[in-house]
């Protein structure tokens, strides 16, 4: 039994750091957006998540092939509140990749400056307004 609880003491978690940034561009319900996501490195999957009355919902899921662009459209539910963007970054033993992420409107021009990450994942998050 004291074996099993020193096992357990050794036990380390290990929780990957990640950036979160809640974005100043305000989205619009009902209207599509592009997001634009590139890859600097190793691949990228990309979840794309809304919160629609009161509830978390998946809207999309992609991966981003290792040094490409995906570009994901998307239509902003009409009882959206937020939506959240969630890039995992693919990592190699002695390093993690980059990413950025642009969102265009309508017209595919960017709506706010592009934002980039250099660790392993990074939210962000919008404001949806009617």
């Amino acid at each position: 039994m004291v074996m099993l609880t020193s096992a357990f003491a050794a036990l380390t978690i290990c929780v990957p750091p990640a950036q979160a940034l809640y974005h100043d561009a305000v989205l619009h319900a009902g209207i599509t957006y592009m997001f634009r996501i590139g890859d600097g490195a190793f691949g990228t999957q990309a979840t794309l998540l809304s919160i629609t009355r009161g509830r978390l919902e998946l809207e999309d899921s992609r991966v981003v092939a290792p040094g490409a662009t995906g570009d994901m459209p998307f239509t902003i539910p009409d009882r959206a509140k937020r939506v959240v963007l969630a890039l995992a970054l693919r990592c190699t033993s002695t390093s993690c990749g980059d990413a950025t992420l642009t969102v265009l409107n309508q017209n595919g021009e960017p709506i706010a400056p592009t934002v980039s990450s250099h660790g392993d994942h990074f939210e962000v998050g919008f404001d949806v307004e009617p």
